[in-house]
């Protein structure tokens, strides 16, 4: 389980039974509110980028992701 200071850029976590990468992330802690953790995060299936804050009671499972290399053979 990744909590929500484990969300660094190249993070891959599930997050209602999909996957996201993480593309940025930022800690913010105002004064005299609980600190959050605003991240900018892809859907590896549809693609889409959104903007989110997390809180300290977020957890989160980690994706297992392989990578391959692939060539191609057309021009």
């Amino acid at each position: 389980m990744l909590s929500y200071t484990d969300l660094k850029k190249g993070v891959f976590f599930v997050m209602n039974g999909e996957p996201y990468e993480v593309l940025d992330s930022g800690f913010l802690r105002m004064q005299q509110r609980k600190a959050v953790v605003q991240t900018r995060i892809r859907n590896l299936i549809t693609s889409k980028v959104l903007d989110r804050n997390f809180q300290a009671s977020d957890n989160f499972e980690e994706a297992e992701i392989e990578k391959k290399s692939a060539m191609f053979i057309y021009a």
